[in-house]
């Protein structure tokens, strides 16, 4: 089922996370990685219930960014995240993210990078550093 997500350009990222996939020796978090990797694939092409299918249920979602993002901040089930993916990624154009570094560690994940980017209800353009942690359960997406 495809969700009103227009495309975006996230394949410089998701093709990182596979080359980081392939360099972690341990198995647990280079499944993840591929896990975030098809996560991402899934919502350059709209399709949000492969990325709630790799999720567990309760998947939760928290976000700290300034207040000119106009973001869903706060989401818990996979609805609630559904809802708050199609959002944000409309709530932004021409998104440009780089991976920086990478921390694994068995059901942890942390990315380091900077996105470049048009707040879509403004017209301003942006330049932040991110950190997104993810967090696995039972080999699934349990928070972001």
């Amino acid at each position: 089922m495809r969700d009103p997500v227009e495309p975006k350009n996230l394949e410089s990222v998701a093709s990182r996370l596979g080359e980081l996939a392939d360099a972690t020796p341990d198995p647990a978090a280079s499944s993840h990685l591929r896990t975030l990797q098809d996560a991402l694939d899934a919502i350059a092409r709209g399709d949000l219930a492969s990325v709630l299918a790799s999720a567990v249920e309760d998947v939760a979602l928290d976000i700290y960014a300034p207040p000119e993002f106009p973001f869903v901040r706060t989401a818990r089930g996979a609805d609630a995240f559904r809802a708050a993916l199609r959002h944000n990624f409309a709530a932004v154009e021409d998104q440009r993210p780089e991976v920086r570094d990478l921390f694994a560690d068995g059901d942890r994940i942390v990315l380091l990078g900077r996105e470049t980017g048009v707040i879509r209800h403004s017209g301003l353009t942006y330049d932040v550093e991110f950190v997104e942690r993810f967090t696995f359960r039972d080999a699934r997406l349990a928070s972001v």
